[in-house]
């Protein structure tokens, strides 16, 4: 009897030997994870993004919050006003706002405003700022430099006893004080002098003071001493 050896590769139906397909399997998990991984990663970066995302806006909205309160609270910074001139009895420096009036007769007067206010203060009424018949008071300054205008500190010459002191001074100490001022103060000290001097008011209604004055102001006096000689005369 035969017998036919047999090999250890199984043959298929025609004969030929079967292909070895074992490690297909393992290649098709491979790639399914790295799939799933990269998956994975992107579900985390999208993630990442919209945490991102949020605390940005948190940011922006607290910075528009914040950005907010300060504007608020510098439009309610206090400004001072401090009145440099002193007017007739009757008379007032008057000034018209959005809301009301603001009148001011004496030396020194000060009225206390927002910065709102102040800022239309100083566009409506800024002649009065220059010519020195008002300027911001001390503790003001940031306020002044942006807006282009003068504190009380632009006038040392004016202290409190102003007024006094231009009743007292002689006529050589006069003469040195109007040279120290600005011009609007130098019309202020010419009109002061005729005022007093026509109420009657002697430490004014000096002759030899009188007579610098009108020479320092180009005869700006000369009415108040005509009215003086003719009084003489009489």
């Amino acid at each position: 009897m035969a017998y036919t050896k047999k090999t250890a590769t199984e043959n298929n139906e025609e004969g030929l030997p079967l292909e070895d397909t074992q490690e297909e399997p393992t290649v098709a998990k491979q790639t399914s994870s790295k799939a799933n991984q990269k998956d994975d990663k992107d579900k985390e970066i999208e993630q990442l993004k919209a945490q991102i995302a949020l605390l940005m806006d948190m940011m922006t909205k607290q910075n528009a919050s914040t950005n907010t309160e300060a504007m608020k609270n510098s439009l309610l910074d206090e400004v001072i006003v401090v009145h440099l001139v002193e007017r007739a009895p009757g008379l007032t420096t008057h000034i018209e706002r959005t809301t009301t009036t603001l009148d001011m007769a004496k030396f020194g007067e000060q009225r206390t405003l927002d910065r709102r206010q102040a800022e239309e203060l100083a566009g409506k009424y800024r002649s009065f700022f220059e010519k020195g018949i008002i300027a911001l008071g001390a503790g003001n300054e940031e306020f002044a430099d942006r807006c282009g205008l003068k504190t009380v500190a632009s006038y040392r010459y004016l202290s409190n006893d102003f007024l006094e002191k231009l009743a007292t001074m002689d006529v050589k100490e006069l003469e040195k004080f109007y040279g120290l001022v600005d011009a609007g103060h130098k019309a202020f000290i010419v009109e002061y002098f005729q005022r007093k001097s026509i109420e009657g008011d002697p430490r004014f209604k000096d002759s030899v003071k009188l007579e610098a004055l009108n020479r320092l102001s180009g005869n700006a006096v000369s009415g108040v001493m005509l009215d003086m000689q003719k009084a003489t005369e009489e």
